[in-house]
């Protein structure tokens, strides 16, 4: 699987999620009975660690000795070496 089949699948998830609350009156009458707050706490205790480990990484990575240790790094500095 690519990077990208994960994104389609959390939206097809998603919209799989939209398709049974609209098909089944039933959900439809709990998901609707449930305040607002519930459902915005469970997003975040699913959403907060994900975008705590995305920006610990992306911190790690715009460091320099992180930069360093990339072959991007050293590749651009051979570029350059290599111009006239």
């Amino acid at each position: 699987m690519e990077w990208y089949d994960y994104s389609f699948l959390k939206i097809g998830m998603v919209f799989m999620g939209f398709f049974l609350v609209t098909l089944w009156a039933d959900l439809q009458a709990l998901v609707l009975s449930i305040s607002w707050e519930w459902h915005f706490l469970v997003a975040l205790t699913f959403l907060l660690p994900v975008a705590k480990k995305s920006i610990l990484i992306r911190g790690y990575l715009s460091s320099t000795k992180a930069l360093r240790n990339h072959n991007v790094y050293k590749s651009t500095i051979c570029s350059y070496h290599a111009l006239p």
